[in-house]
């Protein structure tokens, strides 16, 4: 049977939110194969991110890696690779995963989001200074987002970099960035006016809380 049929049989499945069903059609066919097919390891590999049982998948993905170095394939498994370790909280493993993967330059379109993934990683192990690197590093590729303004915002509060703080929310200030109906931004306006009142911009500080009050 080629091995586009169990892949073919599992995309319908998932499309009818039946994934555990489509993880035992194609466990079962590389499980009656002489050798583990790569369209069907990563096929199932994605199948079980998506269901979050990071468990298996990370035991798939890590096959699928090395079995098939030269894939097509090759920068989403080793994203979701990266990204299983993560939710497991293997975080070192995950980094390793991402640095060999920026180093090799194998990342393809997936690059940024490894990047990214370091940053929360770096966070993670309570390293400020290379989750801000990282942060900014990813910054160019999406400068609109409101959520990574905060993650560095947040991290320069955390190192008592007031004025730093300050800085960088100027620069979003008057832009989309804080045009944006997100949590996040209500959130960065906050950490502006405690950095405000910590360097003694005691009212400029109680407008942007005061603000923050009346919403």
């Amino acid at each position: 049977i080629s091995s586009l049929v169990p892949v073919y049989l599992a995309k319908i499945l998932v499309l009818e939110n039946d994934r555990k069903g489509a993880i035992e059609i194609l466990s079962a066919y590389n499980n009656q194969t002489a050798s583990v097919n790569e369209l069907v390891l990563y096929t199932l590999s994605n199948v079980l991110v998506e269901e979050g049982n990071w468990i298996d998948a990370e035991v798939n993905l890590k096959a699928f890696i090395f079995t098939f170095p030269d894939s097509s394939y090759y920068s989403s498994a080793a994203w979701m690779y990266a990204y299983t370790l993560y939710r497991s909280e293997y975080y070192n493993e995950s980094k390793s995963v991402i640095d060999t993967v920026l180093a090799d330059g194998t990342g393809g379109s997936y690059t940024t989001d490894f990047i990214l993934l370091s940053a929360r990683i770096y966070m993670k192990l309570g390293n400020i200074s290379y989750a801000l690197a990282m942060f900014k590093e990813y910054l160019p590729f999406d400068n609109n987002n409101s959520e990574i303004w905060f993650d560095i915002i947040k991290l320069q509060f955390n190192q008592g970099n007031y004025n730093t703080v300050l800085d960088s929310y100027k620069k979003i200030e008057n832009t989309s960035v804080m045009e944006k109906e997100t949590p996040f931004v209500l959130l960065l306006q906050y950490i502006a006016g405690l950095a405000d009142i910590a360097v003694g911009n005691y009212e400029d500080g109680l407008n942007k809380l005061s603000v923050l009050k009346g919403d």
